[in-house]
């Protein structure tokens, strides 16, 4: 979708970004039905993929914060152009993947493996 105040490029980017998350949300929610649910993961598989996309999370995300940053400078709504452009996704995880998420982050501080029993 074109918006007039809003230069190709920046809009080229930020519609990037936003096809990113939705790919990621996908596979969020592919993991969590598929593999989490099928296999009774308890969120493991949910997790790997925020853990596996999180340098993708967070450019898109610097991405979006750099256009809500500038786009009012320019008099845009940078809220009413990611509405139109089929808003942000939500990638919070369920409460087992952030449990998964959380020892996750406390095994690598303590210099275990990934995978170590819990």
């Amino acid at each position: 979708m074109a918006h007039p105040a809003v230069p190709a490029r920046v809009l080229a980017t930020v519609e990037a970004a936003l096809t990113m998350l939705r790919e990621i949300a996908a596979q969020a929610q592919s993991a969590r039905t598929a593999l989490d649910g099928r296999l009774g993961g308890g969120g493991r598989y949910e997790a790997d993929v925020l853990i596996n996309r999180a340098d993708d999370i967070a450019w898109c995300n610097d991405r979006l914060s750099h256009f809500r940053a500038f786009a009012p400078r320019n008099g845009v709504d940078p809220e009413a152009v990611l509405a139109a452009l089929g808003g942000v996704p939500d990638l919070t995880p369920t409460s087992a993947a952030a449990d998964w998420l959380r020892d996750s982050t406390r095994r690598q501080r303590q210099g275990q493996s990934e995978y170590s029993p819990r």
